[in-house]
């Protein structure tokens, strides 16, 4: 499967049930939704495990999906792996049977989901790497860390104070989001 467009889904976006495939995501390329079966991916573009809402034709706000592949996951400097928080126990997955890497790309996370949390087994392999991955978040409300324990990774929520202390003068400095 070869995509420089657009595969979305208010589920699963791939489905592979017989022998194996391989998903060649270009750097224009978008996948929304879940990948589950025997599948390998190269990821230059964008696949968010999240659902996508047909009638507005975007993303649907905190949306989870679970992905599972059975073959390997690589996503390559331009690649952007995009994940859904809906709560500290609420969130996206991808299990990989094979070998994932994420060097020197990016983790998007994409909810509203504010406060301090500990968000377990993101991603799962059976060999990890993830070298100079960047994990960037769209709420203002909260920064975002990763740790690999066990070719598994986890992301840590901090809160953060949007704007500061605030009185008769501004004082603090002043979080905006936005989704790059």
């Amino acid at each position: 499967i070869n995509n420089t467009g657009r595969i979305v889904s208010d589920n699963i976006a791939i489905t592979v049930n017989t022998s194996s495939a391989t998903l060649n995501n270009a750097a224009t390329g978008t996948v929304v939704g879940s990948l589950l079966g025997n599948l390998d991916v190269s990821n230059s573009g964008l696949v968010a495990l999240q659902t996508y809402n047909q009638i507005s034709g975007t993303v649907t706000p905190n949306s989870v999906v679970h992905a599972t592949i059975v073959g390997n996951y690589v996503q390559s400097p331009t690649g952007v792996l995009q994940v859904g928080i809906a709560s500290g126990a609420n969130y996206s997955t991808l299990s990989v049977s094979g070998s994932a890497t994420l060097t020197n790309s990016k983790l998007r996370v994409n909810g509203t989901s504010t406060g301090t949390a500990t968000i377990n087994d993101v991603v799962s392999a059976t060999s990890l790497a993830a070298n100079g991955l960047t994990v960037v978040g769209n709420s203002a409300g909260a920064t975002y860390s990763y740790s690999i324990l066990a070719n598994s990774l986890s992301l840590a929520q901090t809160a953060v104070s949007v704007c500061g202390t605030l009185t008769t003068a501004y004082n603090g400095t002043c979080r905006v989001a936005f989704d790059n």
